[in-house]
Order: C-alpha cells, then sequence, then structure tokens
C-alpha cells in the first residue's frame, strides 16, 4: 500500500504542478495559488500570506476597486533538496569534536530549519510565500476585489480578497513562511475541543484546512438567538484543477457544550459553500467544527466563516424587473431588517448587482435581472394544462413554484412559421429551482422540451440548470408550456423568471487573461470569446475604451459565426513600469440597431483535472515591464 499511496502522492502533487503551469501559459507572471487570510474589515491592517510558485522579486501588490493598499514585507522559498544537503554536511562539520563553542546557535538554527522539513513539506505548487501588510480604508467598498502580485517576471492572475464590515480573526498560516505545527504546538492545541479558538459574535474567522485538520471555534450563545454561519470556500478559489470534486468542500458541525452535534451543513442548496441557520435552545457556550467533507486538505483550502445573528436572504421575489424602475423585493431568510426591499433597478438591460447593505456580509452578492420586454405576475392556480395562464407575446412572467409537485401552465396563440424562445432565469440568479420546460402543440402533443441549457458565459456554475427551448411553430393555435422544478422540489425561494417570445439575438463576451505583462512598446496576446444568443451570427467589432494613449488592438474583429478571436494588444515605449486597467468593448449590428456589451476580463480554469470554465475577473489589469526586458 505504501508504494502506491506514494504514487498517488506524485500525482497529485504532478497535477498542482501541471495545473499551475497551464494556468499561467496565458500569463508570464508569479503563479500564485491562494492568499491567507483572503479578507479583512474596514479600516483594519492585516498581514497576508500568499503562496505559489516562481514569485522571484515580488515588488508591489495591485487590487482592483478603491480603498485597498498593501505592500510586501517578507518573502520565503523552501529549502531545495541541494539546501538541505548542504545543511546536513554543515551540520556535521559543526557537531565534530573539534567544532569551536560558538557553533551552538548555528547548529539549533539548522536543527530547526531540517525539523521543519521533515515534519511535512508544503504543497510543491504552493511552495513559494509572499507575506503582504495589507490596508483597508475605512470607506472602502464591502465586496469581492482582485490581488495581483507583480514579480519581476510580470503580473500574477487574480485572487480573490473580500472586504467586510465584521470584526475578523485568523487561525494561524499554515506556509513556508509558518510551516505546518508539530504535535503539541500551539495549533494543534487549537484543534482539540478544549482548545477551541474563543470569538465573540457577530465575527468572519479566517481559516486554512490541512488534511484530516478540523478547526474549532468556541463562542458564547444566548437562549433563541437565531444563529447564521455562512462560509465561503469555494468562493474565494472556484476551482482547483487536481482535486476532485475540484474546490474545497467545506463542511460546519455546531456542537452544544457537551459535546453533541446540534446542526450540520456541507453544502446550502446548489451551492458547495454551507449555510447553517439554527436557532440556539438555551445560554451557554457553543462549537463550531469547520473541515473539509472529504477530509481532504492543504494550504489553499482556505476559508472565510460569518458567524453571528446576521440577516441572510436566501431567496428573493422577483428576480428583476425593467430598467430604472422602482421596485419592492419580498426577501426571504433569517434575521431580515425588513420583509420587502424598496429600491430602484439600474438603467441598463442585463444581469445587475442589487445593494443588499447588512446582508452582504453573509449572503454576499446579490443579481437581479434588468430586462425592457413586458412582464406580468404567475397567477395561481395555473398547475394544469385545464387551468394553463393566459399570456400575450412577448412576455416575461415573474413566478414560483411554490410547493413539492407544483407546476405553472402557461397559453399564448402563435402562428406557423413564428421563431419563438422559451426562456427560464432563475438558477443564473440564484434560485434553487432546477427549471424543466415543455411546449405542447395545439393537440396537445410535446413539440419541444428541454432541461438543462448550457450557457459558457455562466463560467462558475457546474450545473446549468436554466432551461431553454427555441421552436418554429408549426400551425396556427393554441400552445402551452409547463414549467416544474426537475427534482419535484418547490418553496417560496423557487422563483423564475419565464421569457416567452421572439428570439432577442443578442451576444457576451469573455476575455482571456484578466492579467498580462508586456515590454514597452511590445504587445501581448488576448483571446476573445464570443457567446451567440438566439441565432446571432454577425460580426462583433472589438475596441478598448478610454485607454491610455498609446494601447490599441490589433486584428480586433469576431467573424461572423465564429466563437473566439486571437488578438494582439499593443503597448506604448513610454509605459515601462506601469500596472493600468483596460477595458474592452464589442459592437455590433441587430436588428438595424447598433449593440454594444463590455467584454468580461476572464482566466482559463480547470477544474478537477478535466473540466474548463471561464472564470470571470473584476478587472483586466496590463503591466508593463521596467527596462523593457
Amino acid at each position: 500500500m505504501i508504494p502506491r499511496l506514494n504514487i498517488l502522492i506524485g500525482v497529485v502533487w504532478l497535477g498542482s504542478l501541471l495545473f499551475l503551469t497551464l494556468a499561467h501559459a496565458q500569463n508570464n507572471g508569479p503563479q500564485v495559488g491562494y492568499v491567507y487570510p483572503a479578507g479583512c474589515k474596514q479600516g483594519t491592517t492585516v498581514t497576508v500570506i500568499v503562496g505559489g510558485r516562481q514569485m522571484p522579486e515580488v515588488s508591489a501588490v495591485y487590487f482592483s476597486g478603491t480603498g485597498l493598499t498593501a505592500k510586501v514585507i517578507g518573502q520565503e522559498k523552501p529549502l531545495s533538496q541541494e539546501d538541505r544537503v548542504k545543511l546536513r554536511d554543515e551540520l556535521t562539520e559543526l557537531k565534530k569534536k573539534d567544532a569551536p563553542p560558538s557553533s551552538g546557535d548555528r547548529i539549533k538554527e539548522i536543527d530547526l530549519l531540517l525539523a521543519q522539513v521533515q515534519r511535512g513539506a508544503v504543497t510543491p505548487a504552493l511552495q513559494d510565500t509572499v507575506m503582504l501588510e495589507v490596508t483597508a480604508a475605512p470607506d472602502a467598498t464591502i465586496g469581492r476585489r482582485d490581488l495581483r502580485l507583480l514579480g519581476k517576471s510580470g503580473l500574477s492572475i487574480p485572487l480573490v480578497f473580500m472586504v467586510g464590515d465584521l470584526r475578523e480573526v485568523s487561525f494561524p498560516s499554515v506556509s513556508a513562511i509558518t510551516p505546518r505545527p508539530a504535535a503539541g504546538s500551539s495549533r494543534a492545541v487549537a484543534e482539540t475541543l478544549s482548545g477551541a479558538l474563543s470569538v465573540t459574535l457577530p465575527v468572519v474567522v479566517n481559516g486554512q484546512i490541512l488534511p484530516g485538520e478540523t478547526d474549532r471555534i468556541r463562542f458564547a450563545g444566548r437562549r433563541g438567538e437565531k444563529l447564521v454561519v455562512a462560509v465561503h470556500a469555494r468562493a474565494l478559489i472556484p476551482y482547483l484543477a487536481d482535486a476532485v470534486p475540484g474546490w474545497f468542500q467545506a463542511a460546519v458541525s455546531l456542537l452544544d457544550a457537551e459535546g453533541r452535534e446540534l446542526a450540520y451543513a456541507d453544502d446550502f442548496r446548489y451551492q458547495a459553500d454551507p449555510v447553517l441557520a439554527y436557532q440556539l435552545p438555551g445560554d451557554g457556550d457553543y462549537t463550531l467544527v469547520v473541515q473539509d467533507s472529504l477530509h481532504r486538505g492543504r494550504e489553499d483550502f482556505v476559508y472565510r466563516v460569518a458567524i453571528g445573528e446576521l440577516p441572510f436572504i436566501s431567496g428573493m421575489f422577483p428576480l428583476g424587473g425593467v430598467p430604472g424602475r422602482e421596485i419592492d423585493f419580498a426577501l426571504n431568510g433569517w434575521n431580515l431588517p425588513a420583509q420587502v426591499r424598496h429600491t430602484r433597478l439600474p438603467a441598463e438591460e442585463g444581469v445587475r448587482s442589487l445593494d443588499v447593505g447588512r446582508c452582504a456580509s453573509a449572503t454576499g452578492k446579490v443579481e437581479v435581472a434588468v430586462d425592457d420586454l413586458p412582464e406580468c405576475g404567475e397567477t395561481e392556480s395555473n398547475d394544469t394544462n385545464e387551468r394553463a395562464q393566459v399570456i400575450t407575446l412577448p412576455m416575461i412572467v415573474n413566478g414560483r413554484i411554490e410547493r413539492v409537485g407544483d407546476e405553472d401552465w402557461f397559453q399564448f396563440k402563435a402562428k406557423a412559421g413564428e421563431a419563438l424562445v422559451v426562456d427560464v432565469m432563475a438558477r443564473r440568479l440564484r434560485s434553487p429551482l432546477d427549471g424543466t420546460l415543455q411546449v405542447f402543440d395545439p393537440r396537445g402533443g410535446v413539440l419541444a422540451a428541454n432541461d438543462d441549457n448550457d450557457d459558457k458565459a455562466d463560467g462558475l456554475s457546474t450545473h446549468h440548470a436554466d432551461p431553454r427551448v427555441p421552436f418554429t411553430v408549426p400551425e396556427d393555435g393554441t400552445y402551452r408550456v409547463r414549467l416544474a422544478d426537475a427534482q419535484h422540489r418547490g418553496g417560496r425561494d423557487y422563483t423564475y423568471r419565464l421569457r416567452v417570445g421572439a428570439p432577442r439575438p443578442d451576444f457576451a463576451l469573455r476575455m482571456v487573461p484578466s492579467s498580462a505583462t508586456v515590454r514597452p512598446g511590445g504587445s501581448a496576446k488576448v483571446t476573445v470569446f464570443a457567446m451567440r444568443y438566439d441565432g446571432f451570427a454577425g460580426e462583433i467589432t472589438l475596441a478598448l475604451h478610454d485607454a491610455p494613449a498609446g494601447y490599441r488592438l490589433s486584428k480586433a474583429i469576431i467573424p461572423g459565426n465564429a466563437d473566439r478571436v486571437e488578438l494582439t494588444l499593443n503597448t506604448p515605449k513610454e509605459a515601462a513600469g506601469d500596472v493600468v486597467a483596460l477595458e474592452m468593448d464589442g459592437s455590433a449590428g441587430i436588428a438595424g440597431a447598433g449593440v454594444q456589451h463590455r467584454a468580461v476580463p476572464a482566466d482559463d480554469r480547470m477544474q478537477a483535472f478535466f473540466y474548463r470554465h471561464l472564470v470571470p475577473a473584476c478587472e483586466w489589469q496590463v503591466g508593463v515591464r521596467k527596462g523593457g526586458k
């Protein structure tokens, strides 16, 4: 068994190195793998460690947005095999009888270095470490940021760094700078129930999980307190190339003072990051246990967990509306300040973020769909063919599958030869609905059906559960649509937006990589992917948006029907040493009108040795090397 185990470990290590090589083939900067802690509170300064490979001479740190600054305060590379041999040879010489008495301190230093190595090397793909001092301004915007390192070799791909408004504490980090704990160390003691990390609620706790490890967090609770525990783990590192299922699958258990398990969660509906909501039965001490549900672990199994009587939005209705219109959102969840949120929708169409205020700490980002088509609400009871709700096309219906076994029916008149699309937005807007669609002809036969429709623009999803049915009307008459949950579930959170109408040709753009490094006056390759919708097959012209002088694109056209193009970004000679945030727009003529969309920066990431996803970043950042090298 031991040789097989060693082979397995070697394959995993090789997979780690291969992934980082592939991930950075588009980018020649530092090969970053994790940041710990992966966030901080507004108005604080924290020490942060970034782990990866090939990070020589990191000189600067860049964040997306404003309000965050950082400086490099340390850097270390673990001992190579050659270094270890030299240290052992030196130790042998120092321990000879004729060695001077002053050699004692050096002997202790070498013993310590070799003991750290003996306790277990860090994961090879994460063995280089950089220590940062990060400061968040008191008014730094809450939410996700991109963190990038600038090294001698260029600019790294981004890592997620979160800014919050709750007090934060962290378990001691484990890295090349702070090696794995020996038995009986302070961290090892903290992993026992009696030595759990003690905190005062509300709080965000940062941690790392090593193989088979558990983190224990102790706090005092009150009888009747509606506790919310919300974990961010996959949200920080969405894809790991050399791990199955392809991310850190966190699990949390709530224990009472006697160690009895009161509640457990290892996900939240379809989302990998668990959320636990529990009303405490009495006053006293409670312990939260955090671990990997598969008992794996390594340095990049990083998490943030918000704990307290926090507001959490589990669902909302409706999931969108008309641009610029004021709307009341009915909220579902726990500890919510109000059941209705009154707000004005953005003026631009598309999927847009909604400000959820205090709910952001546990809930994270909430998105809504903004569309200029006519809308109506679902009217019950429309749960049978005979009771199908009458709608006039085009129409968006805001509805919900309210209970287990519920199904919603709609009917409309259509003429032969019409091209129509029936499309559901639910999972793309964080609804747990796993929709399934059927379209029936005037005689009651199934004309078309769909369960899942792949949308490559939704790069963070591994289950594209929103159905879509395009079809051509075969004859005049009344047609019916049946919408249900494929898993026969339902509830107040199972909301949707159903669009029925003519095709709306359109496109979305993703550009890879989100970081580039070039010489002054040089160029970088950029790949732009086009996601085409409802039959759009036209040419898309690409251009930089308000770029500094001297930055330009070459071959900036995606031909008709093509799904991607590789183009060149050219930089000015006088830009040496600059790191700039650029934006790219795509323009096309659709149905006689000009349409323009921003290209979303992204990175091509691998999941579980095989699957690939275009993971969005906050900004497209380009670094120009100094000295022209």
